[in-house]
């Protein structure tokens, strides 16, 4: 992956966004940094951390952005199944 200067910035956003604890396993050099944030995307409830993630994840590719909306599919999915046991 191809890391441009907005990129980086939106990297060390998301990384001061993250509990501190979770910190010190993000490096932008790392090689398994694009399936390091499509986790952390997926654990996330906090939409600004996950529109952070995606816009970094847009810049990085299509396929990048193809495995995001593969799980938001996924998300949407379960939340109208859950949605539906309630009533």
């Amino acid at each position: 992956m191809q890391i441009d200067r907005p990129m980086a910035n939106l990297f060390f956003q998301i990384k001061r966004s993250i509990p501190f604890e979770h910190q010190h396993d993000m490096k932008i050099a790392s090689p398994l940094i694009g399936e390091k944030l499509i986790s952390l995307y997926q654990k996330s409830h906090d939409q600004l951390l996950r529109a952070l993630i995606r816009e970094f994840l847009r810049r990085a590719g299509d396929n990048w952005v193809s495995q995001l909306d593969a799980i938001q599919s996924n998300d949407d999915s379960q939340n109208r199944a859950f949605s539906s046991m309630k009533h």
